[in-house]
């Protein structure tokens, strides 16, 4: 949650907009790979060196990213975007990220 001003509402709303960043973070940290190269599909492009990444220093290894798709794949970014209040499972979300 970046400030509190942002949210508003009970407890549960709260949580739930928490939920929804969290969602969203791994979503957009995806993309930031497929830009930089990284990540194509949902594989981690062998010859990868993670130079490219001054502003995301936690992805310079490719442990991370390898943990970031399997998040994907397991279904635990799938719980998180439920648990914001968005109906979706994990094969539409995967095919959502295809694109």
């Amino acid at each position: 949650m970046r400030s509190k001003q942002l949210t508003r509402g009970h407890r549960d709303d709260r949580l739930q907009q928490l939920a929804g960043e969290v969602a969203l973070r791994a979503i957009e940290d995806l993309r930031l790979l497929r830009r930089r190269g990284a990540v194509k599909g949902m594989k981690v492009v062998p010859c990868y060196t993670g130079r490219d990444l001054t502003e995301c220093p936690e992805y310079n290894n490719t442990l991370e990213i390898r943990k970031l798709l399997r998040d994907f794949k397991n279904g635990t970014v799938t719980w998180w975007c439920r648990a914001s209040g968005i109906d979706i499972d994990t094969r539409r979300l995967l095919r959502m990220m295809e694109v």
